[in-house]
C-alpha cells in the first residue's frame, strides 16, 4: 500500500511540474522510463507475495464455501428430518385420539357393567337384608306372644288352686 501511495505522490509531482513551462513529450521520456522501471520492479519484487496472498486467500475462500455447502447440506437434511417428523406427528396424533377413543368406548362398557353388577347386588343384599329383618321382627314377635302365653297361663294358674296342683305334681314328675 506504500509502494503504491508513493507511486501515485510521484506521478503527481511530475505532471504538475511538466505542466508549469512550455515542455515536450521528450521532457516526459524520462519520467516514463523511471515509471517503467518502477512498475516492473514492484511487479518482480511483489509478484511472489501478491500471487501467495491470492492463493491463500482463494484457499479460505473455497474452504469456506466447502463449510457453507457442507453446512447448507446438513440443515436441508435436517429441515427434512423436522418434516418427516411432523408428518409423522399428525399420524402419531391421529393414532393416540383412536387409542384414547377406544379406551373410553372400553371404560364407558366397563365401568356400565360394573354399576350393574353393583345394582344387582345391592339388589341381592337388599333383599337378604329385609329377609333377616322378616325373619328377626317374627322371632321377636313370637318371642313376645310366648311371653304373653306364659305371663297369661301363670295368671291363671295362680289364680285357680286346682291347676295350681296339677302343674306342680306335673314338674316334680318330670324331674
Amino acid at each position: 500500500m506504500r509502494y503504491v501511495l508513493l507511486l501515485a505522490s510521484l506521478i503527481c509531482s511530475e505532471v504538475f511540474a511538466a505542466g508549469g513551462g512550455h515542455g515536450h513529450v521528450s521532457d516526459l521520456l524520462p519520467n516514463a522510463v523511471n515509471l517503467s522501471l518502477l512498475i516492473i520492479i514492484l511487479t518482480v519484487l511483489l509478484r511472489s507475495k501478491l500471487q501467495a496472498f491470492f492463493t491463500d486467500k482463494s484457499v479460505l475462500i473455497s474452504d469456506m464455501v466447502e463449510r457453507a455447502e457442507i453446512k447448507a447440506k446438513e440443515a436441508q437434511l435436517m429441515m427434512e428430518k423436522q418434516k418427516k417428523k411432523i408428518d409423522g406427528a399428525e399420524a402419531e396424533i391421529n393414532k393416540l385420539k383412536s387409542e384414547v377413543d377406544d379406551q373410553i368406548k372400553t371404560f364407558e362398557a366397563d365401568y356400565s357393567k360394573e354399576v350393574d353388577e353393583r345394582i344387582v347386588k345391592m339388589k341381592e343384599d337388599a333383599g337378604h337384608k329385609i329377609e333377616a329383618e322378616k325373619i328377626a321382627l317374627l322371632n321377636a314377635l313370637n318371642s313376645n306372644l310366648l311371653d304373653q302365653v306364659i305371663v297369661n297361663a301363670k295368671k291363671k294358674i295362680k289364680s285357680e288352686s286346682t291347676l295350681k296342683a296339677k302343674a306342680t305334681e306335673t314338674l316334680i314328675g318330670e324331674l
